[in-house]
């Protein structure tokens, strides 16, 4: 693929809405939202911060970090981005309680500016940050 690594995310994304229309998000960004505020990765018995075992596939920068420190880069991104934490809580809720695919694809259109930063800094699409 040609072009930037925004370019080509936003044709790999483009290109997933259209061939899976209702469940785009849940295709392309598999486990992400995991690691999004109120994610299933960051609470209860999955979450130790300290956890730092990763695969021979990860990223040499995933590698370097235990998951406490991914989601304070997350953090970091959604503060600096000026992305509405509220909201995007409130979609997390609505997607595990209701499994609403509409509540889904909001919260992504709002996640992928956080998604598209991580990678630019170096993070794996998979299984970095979709596993």
């Amino acid at each position: 693929m040609t072009g930037t690594l925004v370019q080509r995310i936003e044709r790999e994304i483009k290109k997933c809405k259209r061939e899976y229309p209702e469940s785009w998000a849940m295709k392309y960004f598999g486990n992400f939202m995991c690691h999004l505020p109120e994610g299933l990765y960051r609470k209860g018995k999955f979450y130790d911060s300290d956890f730092k075992q990763w695969g021979e596939k990860h990223s040499k920068l995933m590698k370097s970090q235990t998951i406490g420190q991914v989601h304070h880069v997350i953090d970091n991104i959604i503060s600096k981005k000026g992305i509405d934490l509220e909201n995007m809580i409130r979609l997390q809720i609505t997607w595990r309680e209701k499994k609403d695919n509409t509540a889904l694809s909001e919260l992504y259109d709002i996640a992928t500016p956080i998604y598209i930063k991580l990678r630019e800094m170096g993070y794996n699409h998979y299984p970095d940050l979709t596993a």
